[in-house]
């Protein structure tokens, strides 16, 4: 696995992954655990290792061993793609969305043109295929957990790793929780295998986020089993924003804001994100940014996109052939967007964790980044007050609209 780490350029840990390691890597059959940092810090891969280390010390009779639950098809491809180099280094089968992934050995043109007519663009070196032997990790959504009841012995899930948890909380209308409840032993009957020389009757949840819930909605739900916070010993119990994110507010009058906005990626030339409170703001951003800004090739990504347009706006984004990615609050939540170095939220949120996983797609991994937020004269009052909860290094910056339509040298410096 250290090997599979250097050859992902990986050279050294940061802390929440170092102390996710040490409190899970013996004991995270033995107790549930609740994993809280920042965004950007790396928590898929706090998660990832000491679960596979288990994996490759411990052995289990039933079919399943880990189950991860994501938000979205996105985030699964991108845990996946995480899981799957590491697990291979363990000799693990990873498992989504009902099918494994496997080393390609051709590139037949049969193959090539069956992957496009599917919507798939995976590289030369991976493809997928049915499931053939038992799998070991299964990653799925919370639309697919029914489903996977059915046609799985769920009752042989031993570890269950619920990433974006509080998130997937406010997706419960969708059911999964009471399939999971149900299926697993979560209902608190006896699932034994061994571990080492001891016998475990127990499931054991690992729940991952940045925002949890105040109320502690999780562990009540999931009636969790002695929870343990784990977080970033440079950071409180409070929400945390990075260190290196530059924020700065906007007071815009709701008539200007495209204005405004326009004034900012016609002066800033690198990659940049916008979201949009709602699918249709999105869509007319789009629309607009498509007339007056094409050479930045502009992509949309939104929940009504077809799961290929999605994929497709993504890998363009990433791939650097756009530098402009208009989003809802679909591409807000976990996704790992490589190089954005800035985030401009077009409306102000209502919420102080929609603020935190928004401006959390820039400034990741020890990146700088800025985030701009258009905020209406009205809502001035509520915003100042809400970004004050948290925990920054940096203040944040307020201005006014007038400052960007002029082009102020001083708020030109920021971007």
């Amino acid at each position: 696995m250290l090997k599979a780490l250097v050859s992902k350029g990986i050279k050294e840990l940061t802390q929440i992954q170092l102390v996710s390691w040490r409190a899970c890597h013996r004991g995270i059959l033995e107790r549930d655990f609740q994993l809280k940092a920042s965004t950007g810090k790396g928590k898929t891969l706090a998660y990832i290792l000491p679960t596979l280390n288990i994996l490759s010390k411990y052995t289990c009779s039933h079919a399943i061993e880990v189950l991860v639950l994501v938000p979205n098809r996105e985030l699964a491809e991108q845990v996946a793609s995480e899981f799957h180099e590491l697990a291979k280094s363990v000799q693990k089968c990873l498992v989504t969305r009902g099918t494994a992934f496997k080393e390609h050995a051709s590139s037949s043109k049969a193959a090539s043109r069956r992957r496009r007519s599917m919507g798939q663009s995976w590289s030369q070196t991976m493809s997928m295929k049915r499931v053939t032997k038992t799998p070991d990790i299964v990653i799925l959504t919370p639309s697919q957990v029914f489903e996977w009841t059915l046609r799985r012995p769920s009752s042989s899930v031993c570890l269950c790793i619920i990433d974006e948890a509080d998130k997937l909380f406010y997706q419960n209308h969708q059911g999964w929780l009471s399939s999971l409840k149900e299926s697993t032993s979560l209902t608190k009957t006896a699932c034994r295998f061994t571990a080492g020389e001891r016998n475990m009757a127990l499931l054991r949840l690992l729940l991952i986020s940045a925002t949890f819930s105040a109320d502690k909605l999780e562990t009540r739900l999931l009636r969790m089993h002695a929870p343990l916070l784990i977080h970033d010993p440079d950071e409180t119990n409070a929400i945390c924003l990075p260190a290196t994110l530059t924020e700065v507010c906007l007071i815009t009058p709701s008539k200007q804001r495209m204005n405004v906005l326009a004034a900012i990626l016609a002066n800033f030339n690198e990659p940049t994100l916008v979201i949009a409170s709602s699918i249709s703001t999105s869509l007319d951003i789009f629309s607009a940014c498509e007339r007056m800004f094409a050479h930045l090739s502009p992509v949309s990504f939104t929940g009504v996109s077809s799961k290929t347009e999605r994929r497709n706006a993504l890998e363009a984004f990433c791939d650097e052939k756009s530098k402009l990615l208009i989003a809802s609050d679909a591409a807000a939540r976990g996704l790992h967007l490589k190089n954005i170095r800035m985030v401009i939220l077009y409306d102000s949120p209502t919420q102080v964790e929609t603020y935190v996983h928004r401006v959390g797609r820039t400034a990741r991994v020890g990146a700088k980044g800025t985030a701009i937020t258009l905020c209406s004269v009205n809502d001035e009052r509520r915003l100042r007050h809400m970004l004050g909860s948290m925990t920054r290094t940096r203040s944040i910056v307020y201005c006014g609209a007038t400052e960007v339509l002029s082009r102020n040298k001083w708020f030109m410096s920021l971007l």
